[in-house]
């Protein structure tokens, strides 16, 4: 009797200890399931956030890209129609008549007349063609000299005197005129202007002869204000500019008369003074 009884309780027992060994394991199994579960969720809401992010920064780039590829096409076709502007005297006027000492072949103290044409640059600046016939736009104050000669290279490299057609008493604009036998077949390239409403923030070009040195030149920046109200001056005096459209693109001396334009290639204003007391304004 005492044999059987250990037996019997295994009987009864066994059988329950393996249900439960059973039970235990297809918990544990479930229990496995769902962390597994969770964890390759997690693992794709990361995989899907991070895929939002790259797409995000794709866009952003394809973005950057769009306008750089419009910038660098407006610059193609707006640089073609701007030319830069220098005025000449003759050397004589210039100096006053008194003699040049000559050191080295190079006159020392006096006006120099690179060209040896008897002509002295004495100013400069650009204008672009409004006309395909040859007429341009540039500042007043750029020609205003009326004893001095003015000359245009245009962005083909070629260069010749210009006569200047009208100059505004009221606006700071005057209006060249090219020689006929200088227009080359199929006329000038030119700029139109545009209609559009000026918006604080929208992209603009300024191109010009920057310094009198570097023909061509283009910055970039963005109306940061219009309807401005200035005082300019140069050695003619100064003078009440209303009206003025105000940018952070670089404009240096040279650039006056020059073109700003809209992403469009369109013009919407005359580069025409510089702050001396910001800092590019």
């Amino acid at each position: 009797m005492d044999e059987e009884q250990p037996s019997r309780f295994w009987d009864h027992v066994g059988p329950a200890i393996g249900l439960g060994a059973l039970a235990g394991a297809i918990a544990g199994l479930l229990v496995g399931l769902v962390f597994t579960s969770w964890w390759m969720m997690s693992l794709d809401q990361v995989s899907t956030q991070e895929a939002l992010s790259q797409k995000e920064i794709n866009e952003a780039v394809l973005e950057l890209v769009k306008e750089e590829a419009a910038t660098i096409e407006v610059v193609r076709r707006v640089s073609g129609a701007v030319g830069s502007v220098v005025a000449r005297k003759s050397v004589d006027a210039v100096a006053g008549g008194s003699p040049f000492i000559i050191l080295n072949g190079e006159p020392l103290g006096g006006v120099r007349d690179p060209d040896g044409d008897g002509l002295a640059d004495v100013g400069s600046g650009t204008a672009f063609f409004v006309a395909s016939e040859g007429l341009l736009l540039t500042n007043r104050h750029v020609v205003n000299d009326e004893d001095a000669r003015y000359f245009v290279m245009t962005a083909g490299g070629e260069e010749f005197e210009v006569e200047v057609v009208a100059r505004d008493t009221l606006f700071d604009v005057a209006v060249l005129r090219a020689p006929k036998d200088e227009v080359p077949e199929g006329g000038f390239l030119t700029l139109g202007f545009s209609n559009d409403e000026v918006t604080v923030g929208q992209t603009v070009l300024a191109v010009g002869n920057a310094l009198g040195e570097f023909s061509g030149s283009v910055t970039k920046g963005i109306v940061s204000g219009t309807d401005r109200e200035i005082i300019a001056g140069s050695q003619f005096g100064s003078e009440l500019i209303e009206e003025a459209i105000q940018t952070d693109a670089a404009i240096n001396p040279g650039n006056s008369g020059g073109p700003l334009v809209s992403l469009k290639g369109e013009v919407i204003g005359i580069n025409t003074a510089v702050s001396g007391r910001g800092s590019g304004l």
